[in-house]
């Protein structure tokens, strides 16, 4: 594929984040996805095929992303909590580079439309929560963590403080550390509440 080609692609996939976070599937047309990439209709056809092929194309972009990132985390052998660390802090640089994208997926998630594509991608997003529960299950087999913590509840716990805090920083205009944000979450997390004792 040429660099033009590239292009149009990447323009294309700009404005269909952007309008599928903010109007949602059904309230995105063709005609509107034209006229705000400054893309003709037929080439838009040409490339992904039917609305349905943007954003599905979309979606397996994202997990695609998110695979080699979590892969690329895991090549590093860091400590269980070093590794949430990292995964957290690349969740944030990603949201700074990339706010459509990140909307996007976002509203993908809070979405009540009944579409059998979203419903599919929404499984295939289990296999990050599966590997971090093995993630927090590895952490606990090697007294990194405490024995009798729910490592699903952990892994709900954690999963939804990353969703929130991508909204927050989406919402904000402050510039903020996000790398010393990660290490607060982690720690705020995993080292609990309660007052120490030691």
């Amino acid at each position: 594929m040429s660099d033009r080609d590239l292009d149009t692609r990447d323009r294309i996939f700009k404005v269909a984040a952007q309008l599928f976070a903010q109007k949602g599937f059904n309230g995105v047309s063709m005609r509107e996805l034209s006229e705000q990439s400054g893309v003709s209709k037929p080439t838009i056809y040409y490339y992904f095929g039917s609305k349905e092929g943007i954003y599905r194309a979309l979606l397996q972009a994202g997990i695609e992303h998110i695979r080699a990132e979590v892969t690329r985390i895991a090549a590093m052998n860091l400590s269980v909590r070093d590794e949430l660390v990292e995964i957290l802090k690349m969740k944030f640089r990603d949201c700074q580079a990339y706010p459509e994208y990140s909307k996007f997926f976002i509203s993908v998630h809070m979405s009540m439309e009944n579409l059998s594509f979203i419903d599919d991608f929404r499984r295939r997003t289990d296999e990050p929560m599966l590997k971090l529960e093995n993630l927090l299950q590895r952490g606990v087999a090697g007294g990194e963590f405490r024995s009798d913590i729910d490592v699903k509840m952990a892994a709900d716990l954690f999963g939804s403080t990353i969703m929130f805090h991508i909204w927050r920083l989406l919402e904000s205009r402050t510039s903020e550390n996000h790398d010393a944000l990660a290490e607060k979450i982690v720690d705020t997390l995993f080292n609990g509440l309660r007052k120490n004792t030691h």
